[in-house]
C-alpha cells in the first residue's frame, strides 16, 4: 500500500468517526427531548386526571373517602400517575379488601374496589371474614346482628371453620351460636341464642358436642339450662335457670339416670 492510499484510508476513517459522532448527538437531542415532554405531561395541568371512576359494590366507606384518598396520591398527569402507590393506599382502608386500577384516556383513573363481607364480629373491636381474615374497621361501621368470635389473631380461619362445622350439627335442634371462644390453653367456650352456655374444654371436643347433642333434648324438657359442662369423661353438669341447680349424667349424655340436686 502507497503512501497515498494509506491517507486515504485515514480521511475515510475520520469521515466515519465524525458521522458516528454526530449521529450520538442527535440521539442525545433526541432523548432529550422526549424526556422533556414526558416531564411536561407529568405536569398536573397538562393531561389532568379529572375524573375518578369507582365500580364494585362499596356500602362501608362512601365515594368521597375513596376519591379523596385517590386524590392524595395524584401528585402529577395522567401519564406518570403511580398506580402502584395508589392501590396500595386505597387497600389500607380497613374495608377494602382488593382494588384493581387502570387509565382510560384522556383524564379518567377506574377503580374496582372489592369490600370485606364480614360474617362475625372478632374480639372487641374487629371483624371476620367466612376465610378468616380479620380486619378492624371504624366501631360506627360494624353491623349489628353478628355472632361473636373471639381467639388469637392466628387462631382466626380454624374459629370460623369450627364456627360453621357446628352450626350445621346444632340446626337440627333449632340452636343457634351466638358466641363461640377459644382461649389461649386451646380450652372452647360456646353462648348459643337462647343463653346457654356451653364449656367444651380443649380434648375430645367433638365427642363433647355430641354429647350434648344427644343430652340436649332431655335436658331442655327437664327445664331450661343456661349452661352445660361437657368437661367429663362419660357424663355433664348442668346449671339450671330456677335455684342454680346441678345435674350429672353417668349415662354419658344419654339423658338416662339424670337427677337434680342443689349445688
Amino acid at each position: 500500500m502507497t503512501e497515498e492510499d494509506d491517507i486515504a484510508h485515514d480521511n475515510r476513517l475520520g469521515r466515519r468517526r465524525a458521522a458516528l459522532r454526530w449521529l450520538f448527538v442527535a440521539g442525545l437531542i433526541a432523548v432529550s427531548v422526549q424526556g422533556l415532554a414526558l416531564l411536561r405531561w407529568a405536569e398536573p395541568q397538562v393531561l389532568p386526571v379529572r375524573a375518578v371512576i369507582i365500580d364494585g359494590e362499596v356500602h362501608r366507606h362512601s365515594l368521597s373517602v375513596l376519591q379523596e384518598t385517590v386524590a392524595a396520591q395524584l401528585t402529577g398527569g395522567i401519564v406518570l400517575v403511580d398506580l402502584a402507590a395508589i392501590k396500595e393506599a386505597v387497600e389500607a382502608l380497613p374495608w377494602v379488601a382488593a382494588v384493581s386500577l387502570r387509565r382510560v384516556w384522556p383524564e379518567r383513573l377506574e377503580l374496582r374496589v372489592i369490600e370485606h363481607r364480614p360474617m362475625a364480629r372478632w374480639g372487641a373491636d374487629g371483624l371476620v371474614t367466612a376465610t378468616g381474615e380479620v380486619f378492624r374497621p371504624d366501631p360506627d361501621t360494624i353491623p349489628d346482628g353478628l355472632p361473636l368470635l373471639v381467639g388469637d389473631d392466628r387462631e382466626a380461619g380454624r374459629v370460623v371453620a369450627r364456627y360453621f362445622e357446628w352450626r350445621e350439627r346444632l340446626a337440627p335442634l333449632n340452636l343457634e351460636i351466638a358466641a363461640l371462644a377459644l382461649d389461649a390453653r386451646g380450652a372452647w367456650r360456646m353462648g348459643l341464642h337462647n343463653g346457654m352456655e356451653l364449656a367444651l374444654g380443649s380434648r375430645a371436643i367433638d365427642e363433647r358436642v355430641a354429647r350434648f347433642i344427644q343430652a340436649y333434648p332431655s335436658l331442655r324438657l327437664a327445664g331450661l339450662p343456661v349452661a352445660v359442662d361437657l368437661r367429663y369423661a362419660n357424663g355433664l353438669a348442668v346449671r339450671w335457670v330456677e335455684g342454680g341447680a346441678r345435674v350429672r349424667s353417668a349415662a354419658a349424655g344419654t339423658g338416662e339416670g339424670i337427677s337434680r340436686g342443689r349445688s
